[in-house]
């Protein structure tokens, strides 16, 4: 009884710690980001595809491997506005991954993109490569790194 009893929590602890590392294989980025550069306007105007974006706050991030992933998000005065900016992204992309009703990848020039509708506001993800876009999209890693890396002379 007592050896069945110990197979069992052998069993269970296998089991959880396998589970415990499919999961975080599968939910977490391969990658973490550190801050390089914050940025920010309020009352600027001309920003977005139709010039009708008011404010804009954009970040530069390092990837763990040395791939350079920029956000950016474009405040817009209404909705209506954010979304025609959206609509004309759509049109303007040379090939376009996967498009939803708030959320579009795509692929402008060298760069891969996506862009996600929220309200009033278009975010911006931009990176040469879309695998680096896609894990700073989904990393939480990014938010621990507040400052800035200093830059080596």
């Amino acid at each position: 009884m007592r050896k069945r009893k110990l197979l069992y929590i052998g069993v269970a602890l296998v089991t959880f710690l396998a589970g415990v590392g499919i999961a975080s294989y599968a939910l977490l980025p391969s990658r973490s980001f550190t801050l390089l550069d914050l940025d920010g306007a309020a009352g600027t105007s001309g920003l977005g595809v139709s010039g009708k974006g008011t404010n804009y706050s954009s970040s530069k991030w390092s990837s763990s491997d040395d791939q350079t992933v920029e956000e950016m998000t474009i405040d817009y005065p209404s909705a209506t506005d954010a979304q025609n900016d959206f609509q004309l992204e759509q049109q303007r992309a040379e090939q376009v991954f996967k498009l939803t009703k708030s959320r579009l990848v795509a692929k402008s020039g060298a760069a891969y993109k996506i862009i996600v509708l929220n309200g009033d506001d278009l975010r911006y993800i931009t990176s040469a490569k879309l695998d680096v876009a896609l894990d700073y999209e989904r990393s939480w890693t990014k938010h621990f790194s507040i400052l800035p890396r200093p830059r080596s002379l």
